[in-house]
């Protein structure tokens, strides 16, 4: 796939600029919105440093608050499935955040965060045009 081929700036833009044609399509405002602001701050990350890997993890487990959980909370296949792409392209970018910094080791779930995400990604991506 094209997509492993790709520099790792080129793979991040694919994947937030990809939600962020999706987020519209939350079924609650307040989805689109916390949607929009962990992909700001991923964008933030990527085209000037301002967020590290912790701080974009945080968005992702953060007790209660964090999207996975909100993500477990939703109701449609919609919204779960929007959902899911957003975890996977804050997940990637959170990784590469981490690495950039020199880490060396990650929180367990961004530990098993690899490129074959994007297969996950268009999988979800792929559900969403099928249901509509």
């Amino acid at each position: 796939m094209r997509f492993y081929n790709l520099d790792d700036h080129k793979k991040i833009e694919y994947l937030l600029k990809s939600c962020e044609n999706i987020i519209p399509y939350f079924s609650m405002k307040e989805y689109q919105n916390r949607a929009t602001f962990c992909i700001e701050a991923c964008w933030s990350w990527l085209k000037n440093k301002e967020k590290d890997g912790e701080y974009l993890y945080d968005l992702l487990d953060d007790e209660g608050e964090g999207l996975v959980s909100i993500q477990y909370s939703a109701k449609s296949n919609k919204d779960k499935n929007i959902w899911s792409c957003i975890i996977d392209a804050l997940a990637y970018t959170s990784r590469k955040a981490y690495e950039s910094e020199g880490d060396r080791y990650f929180p367990e779930p961004i530990a098993l965060v690899e490129d074959s995400i994007i297969e996950h990604f268009n999988a979800s991506l792929n559900r969403l045009t099928n249901e509509e």
